[in-house]
């Protein structure tokens, strides 16, 4: 409409167009609503208004929009708009240089120990009644010992009873050039022995006993100190143990393991040779030649022959003399076991 045509319009109908504006969009709106109503409830195939009572059902209304003149919104200007804030930068952390791998330590082996020697041979008398039973009775006595001239070896012998467990020792001196036997002193004879005053135990409620033990024991000192002079007199010094092989190899792997940087024996048999573990050499070997002892009495119990049970060996290495000790046994556990001892000067 022209400004020259609203100024036709009558100022009181002026109003009442404004207010029929308003209500033809008020009754728009309610049709829309109203219509849309109705579509729905066809959708879901049931009347409009029922007079059943029935559970609520959900349905998806479609309501038509409203459309609402909102005032445009102004463009803020960018110049005046605040810088958005910014999160605090971390202060950067120092890391630790990396350091290299460290390998761990590698762990201690572990040393076989060694067995305390002593520095001289010595004989106790009082050690062989007692039956080892006071713990200096197993220290090591030095045997078997060479002289400091190097013509003899002594060694401790323990003389067969008979299997009745009695005790006995008789310490025996060799030559070095032809393993003889130089001389044999008797400490102690297991036929001097009796069971009344072998224990002590019983000795102590046996007057008789203890007495004949009480005399016993002097005489096996005065026999002790003959055999320790000759020993001082030539200042016998001990031999180093090299090892021991129990025949047959059934029963024990033929040979010693090595012993830290010990020097051990290798054994076949009757053959021997000296190991150096520090450089893996072999600093000699020998064949001992010992004959078994002569067959005993078929007719007795232990009659069967004599066989190798064990070779020991032990060695001086300054005079390069070397013993060893074959043990020959026969019959069962209460037949004799014979000790035969040979002596080599290495070349």
């Amino acid at each position: 409409m022209s400004s020259g045509e609203a100024e036709l319009v009558r100022p009181d109908l002026r109003v009442r167009s404004h207010v029929a504006r308003s209500l033809g969009v008020a009754l728009l709106s309610c049709l829309s609503i109203g219509v849309g109503a109705m579509i729905a409830a066809h959708a879901l195939g049931a009347p409009a208004e029922t007079t059943r009572t029935e559970a609520p059902r959900e349905a998806l209304v479609h309501v038509a929009p409203i459309v609402v003149m909102a005032p445009r919104p102004s463009t803020p200007n960018p110049a005046q708009a605040p810088a958005p804030a910014r999160a605090p930068t971390p202060a950067p952390t120092e890391q630790p240089a990396p350091t290299s791998a460290q390998e761990p330590a590698p762990a201690p082996t572990e040393q076989p120990a060694r067995r305390v020697r002593a520095a001289a041979p010595r004989v106790d008398p009082s050690c062989i009644l007692a039956d080892g039973a006071r713990p200096s009775c197993s220290w090591d006595d030095g045997f078997p010992a060479v002289s400091t001239d190097g013509t003899l070896v002594a060694t401790k012998v323990i003389p067969d009873d008979g299997g009745r467990g009695f005790p006995g020792l008789t310490i025996r001196f060799l030559d070095v050039a032809t393993s003889t036997v130089v001389r044999d002193v008797v400490v102690l004879d297991p036929d001097e022995v009796s069971w009344d005053f072998y224990d002590e135990d019983l000795a102590q409620n046996d007057e008789p006993g203890a007495r004949r033990r009480a005399q016993l024991l002097q005489v096996m000192k005065r026999r002790a100190a003959v055999a320790q002079k000759l020993l001082d007199d030539k200042g016998y010094r001990p031999l180093e143990h090299l090892g021991t092989s129990i025949q047959p190899a059934a029963l024990e792997p033929a040979g010693t393991a090595p012993r830290g940087d010990r020097v051990y024996a290798e054994f076949d048999q009757q053959a021997v040779r000296a190991i150096d573990p520090a450089t893996s050499t072999a600093l000699w070997s020998h064949r001992f030649d010992v004959p078994a002892p002569a067959q005993p009495d078929p007719d007795a119990d232990c009659g069967s022959s004599f066989e190798l049970h064990s070779l020991s060996v032990w060695w001086d290495p300054e005079m390069r003399i070397v013993l060893g000790t074959s043990a020959y046994h026969t019959g069962g556990c209460l037949c004799p076991t014979l000790e035969l001892e040979q002596v080599v000067r290495l070349p």
